[in-house]
């Protein structure tokens, strides 16, 4: 099956592909509540244009390994990636985060130190 995204004014509603490795088309500006929820992701990449990650965009998405997130993003709600309990690797390349905590539910001690260093130091509570 082809990658499919439901899109409504640049906003990811839902996304309906089985893809294991998915890569957000840009233009999009924000990932909604539950828009990938179950879904057997291996990687994500979030392009530039995304601002905000909703809450619980990423629930249940237990064999996700790897993410990346563009220079554009601005908010992650609280537990965006609620239990991904496979996630080990996070790059954020922007910095301009503002008031997002307890994105992660962490389990263990296998998430990469230098990004729980960054994400506390742009005032992110990584772990709930």
């Amino acid at each position: 099956m082809a990658t499919e995204y439901y899109i409504i004014e640049n906003k990811l509603i839902n996304y309906k592909g089985n893809e294991k490795n998915v890569i957000i088309p840009e233009g999009v500006t924000d990932i909604c509540f539950k828009a990938f929820q179950h879904k057997q992701l291996i990687s994500v990449t979030i392009p530039d244009s995304v601002t905000s990650i909703d809450e619980t965009a990423f629930y249940w998405c237990n064999s996700l390994r790897n993410v990346i997130i563009g220079n554009g993003i601005t908010s992650i709600s609280n537990k965006a990636f609620y239990h991904c309990e496979n996630l080990t690797d996070m790059e954020l390349k922007g910095n301009k985060i503002h008031n997002s905590k307890g994105i992660i539910k962490q389990t263990d001690n296998r998430f990469r130190i230098d990004v729980i260093r960054k994400l506390n130091n742009l005032g992110i509570q990584i772990i709930y």
